[in-house]
């Protein structure tokens, strides 16, 4: 309380002592002054008040924090504890954790030598893989070059397990018939025997006939087939200007009389030869043949022939063609197609085409094309600019591919095949022109 009056006090003095300068008339002023130090004082006497009351609240608070701060310290004291036991239970799996850790590095090193290792047969394998790459692109251009497939072979595969699945049931049916041939054969046996006496007895007359025909033969041979009427066999005749030679002869497919001059059946013979070989003829009059360019110049010289062209594909269709003046020039010619006369047939009259060419071979390039049409459709023909006819070329099988297109037997013909098909039989004959 002393306090507080002395406060009082100090504030009366100090506004005196403010006052003390002034005139007499500044007295309210100074009782003015001390109302208004004793209302701050008052107010003070407030502010103190509850700052003593929040000094007690802050000391009651302080009090009970420390209380509590000393609980946790309490209970610090036991985590500290079960922290130690952890860290030494931590620290223990920690070493071997580090030994597990030293482990796996140590497998990782042999690991990484390992993927090293590896990595370089890799690479050698990568280098093997290139290199095979490109001894496969090597392979595959060639195969590309050649037009050969494996969509291709898979096809002919498929056509020959065919053929062989329909050859297994003619064997079948051959067989059964077998038996039933076996049981007649042995029945004819019988009847041989008896006729073989027969036999026995014409066999002089028989060789008396023989020596007369040889006999015949030698004075007067026949200059063509004609003579031989319906036979279809070999025979010999003569035409002048070169020896006696052997020919077919055909009396069945177009009348009588006709001489075959070419025959394609099987692909037994290759037609791809040269000069020498179409002049003189090759193959076999018994499968297939080219008679001779030097024959088939003199038969058509000495007396004026028909052209007989028999054609079949592998669908069993048959086509002709003739032409009623068929003539073929010397070897000075070349060999021309010099005539063919008119034309009748159930094909294209594609031969004409020809007509007047000189034939060519792949060693005799006679045709009027950029190119040797010889070696460019594998024959030899009377080509012009190649053409749509190659009855001497390649023989192959129906329908060409590839770099066989335009190279088998063929005969262009807008209602039936055209120069990608190639034909299965091709029959070519000649007879002297009745007048």
């Amino acid at each position: 309380m002393n306090m507080r009056i002395v406060l009082c006090l100090i504030v009366i003095l100090m506004t005196l002592e403010k006052s003390s300068g002034q005139n007499e008339n500044s007295y309210e002023s100074v009782i003015d002054n001390s109302k208004s130090a004793i209302e701050k004082y008052k107010q003070l006497q407030i502010y103190y008040k509850r700052n003593v009351e929040l000094k007690d609240k802050l000391i009651e608070t302080l009090t009970n924090s420390i209380i509590k701060l000393e609980r946790q310290i309490d209970n610090c004291n036991m985590t500290s504890k079960y922290q130690k036991e952890l860290s030494d239970e931590f620290s223990n799996k920690l070493t071997a954790e580090n030994n597990r850790v030293h482990h796996f590095n140590q497998t990782l090193i042999e690991t990484q030598q390992k993927l090293y290792s590896s990595e370089k047969t890799i690479l050698a394998l990568e280098q093997q893989l290139k290199d095979n790459k490109t001894e496969l692109d090597a392979k595959n251009k060639d195969i590309s070059e050649k037009g050969i497939t494996i969509q291709d072979q898979l096809i002919r595969i498929k056509i020959l397990e065919t053929e062989r699945d329909e050859n297994k049931i003619k064997i079948r049916s051959l067989e059964s018939n077998l038996d039933i041939c076996t049981n007649e054969i042995q029945t004819k046996n019988q009847e041989t025997t008896e006729l073989k006496t027969q036999l026995n007895l014409s066999t002089a007359k028989i060789n008396e006939q023989n020596e007369i025909i040889t006999s015949n033969l030698t004075t007067c041979k026949a200059s063509s087939c004609e003579a031989y009427g319906t036979s279809s066999s070999i025979h010999t005749i003569q035409v002048p200007g070169v020896d006696p030679f052997k020919v077919l002869c055909d009396g069945h497919l177009n009348g009588t009389g006709w001489t075959v001059i070419q025959r394609r059946i099987n692909g037994s013979v290759s037609f791809y030869q040269s000069w020498t070989e179409y002049k003189n003829g090759f193959g076999n009059l018994t499968g297939e043949f080219f008679i001779g360019l030097e024959k088939l110049h003199h038969m058509t010289k000495a007396e004026p022939q028909e052209l007989y062209i028999h054609l079949e594909d592998y669908e069993g269709q048959t086509r002709y063609a003739k032409y009623d003046k068929f003539e073929v020039g010397s070897e000075q010619e070349s060999y021309a197609l010099k005539s063919l006369g008119s034309f009748e047939g159930t094909v294209s009259d594609q031969l004409r085409l020809n007509e007047g060419e000189k034939f060519s071979t792949f060693d005799r390039k006679n045709d009027r094309s950029f190119t040797n049409c010889a070696v460019a459709l594998s024959g030899g023909w009377w080509y012009s600019k190649c053409g749509l006819t190659n009855l001497n070329g390649v023989y192959l099988f129906g329908d060409t591919v590839y770099d066989t297109y335009g190279k088998g037997i063929f005969w262009d013909d807008d209602d039936w095949h055209d120069t990608n098909y190639s034909l299965k039989t091709v029959q070519i004959m000649i007879r002297a022109r009745k007048a």
